[in-house]
């Protein structure tokens, strides 16, 4: 069979299968690299709010020692140093 006995409709028809199947797995392999990610969206999100809490109870212990600091030194001073 020669190029020229090929009609130019099973041509088109030939190309159009190639083409979508070229976009079909083009789709398959975005769609499996998109996989998976509102896990580790929602695991960050968490592991950001338990890293916000934990700080916020930080500093509120911290600002509670220097206020108990702050008065034990204006009373007269710590007695351990």
């Amino acid at each position: 069979m020669k190029l020229e006995d090929i009609s130019r409709a099973t041509l088109a028809t030939t190309r159009r299968v190639v083409a979508s199947g070229a976009i079909a797995a083009v789709a398959v392999f975005g769609v499996a690299a998109c996989e998976g990610t509102d896990d580790l969206e929602q695991e960050v999100r968490d592991g950001v709010e338990e890293e916000i809490e934990n700080g916020i109870d930080d500093l509120e212990e911290d600002v509670r020692d220097g206020v108990e600091e702050g008065v034990d030194d204006a009373l007269g001073g710590d007695e351990d140093n």
